[in-house]
């Protein structure tokens, strides 16, 4: 797999843009994605000092990967699939970002997942810069993984895990795994999974209400909407609802 070589003004000119986070969000096209999306953007650019991107796999691009600013999407050349499409378009999506820019850390999640944003950057605040995974601890098989809803990586630690993947031969025998074990396992070739850094998530498999939000609120920065196929309406209504307590829109 090959790394691809990206150049812009600010590369030129050696001032890339910092960030403290940029935020990847696994997305494709349906009308439930496509109402999430339109909720992610009504808050998505409040916030100075985080970047956000949606990511699409596009078969027919002419490029290998196009960046449409305007739309805060980076698509990547490849079928929409969960394996191994979802793998693809983070890590080149991550390529993209750390030749791009500077910036503290790098957090991949999903269209039905809505941060607290600010409460997120206060918690990270707090957490070392080097050498950081953290998320939701979760097993396959023998291997450790960071849930993908919400895995938070420092920009070093992204870098070496690019390094794995394009100039080592050394998951090949795993590409088939799941795009967040996978990445897990990666991971693990550069620091310990018991130094992974714990954050709580609430998952939510029901009707939220105001109320509800404000008793989570205190303990939670990530909430993850997890209903089955037949009731994802009431995951872009929930994600509406957590969009309109925290960021008033």
């Amino acid at each position: 797999m090959n790394r691809l070589a990206y150049m812009n003004f600010n590369d030129i000119n050696n001032t890339k843009k910092h960030y403290k986070l940029i935020m990847l969000v696994i997305s494709s096209y349906d009308d439930i994605y496509n109402d999430m999306r339109k909720t992610w953007k009504n808050y998505m650019h409040k916030f100075d000092d985080v970047k956000i991107y949606f990511l699409h796999c596009k078969n027919d691009l002419e490029t290998t990967l196009y960046v449409d600013e305007n739309e805060s999407t980076i698509y990547y050349k490849c079928e929409e699939s969960l394996i191994p499409g979802i793998f693809l378009k983070s890590i080149h999506a991550m390529d993209y970002c750390q030749q791009t820019f500077n910036y503290d850390y790098l957090l991949r999640t999903n269209m039905s997942s809505l941060y607290n944003i600010p409460k997120l950057i206060d918690f990270l605040d707090n957490q070392p810069k080097t050498n950081f995974a953290g998320g939701r601890n979760e097993i396959y098989y023998n291997i450790s993984f960071i849930s993908g809803a919400g895995m938070i990586i420092s920009k070093d630690l992204v870098e070496k895990m690019l390094t794995t993947i394009f100039t080592e031969n050394t998951i090949n025998h795993v590409f088939g795994l799941p795009d967040d074990v996978l990445l897990g396992y990666i991971i693990n070739l550069h620091i310990d999974p018991s130094t992974y850094v714990y954050i709580p998530r609430f998952d939510i498999y029901e009707r939220l209400t105001k109320e509800r939000i404000e008793s989570l609120s205190n303990d939670h920065f990530h909430f993850r909407n997890r209903n089955d196929s037949d009731l994802r309406v009431l995951d872009s209504q929930n994600i509406n609802l957590l969009a309109n307590y925290f960021y008033n829109v």
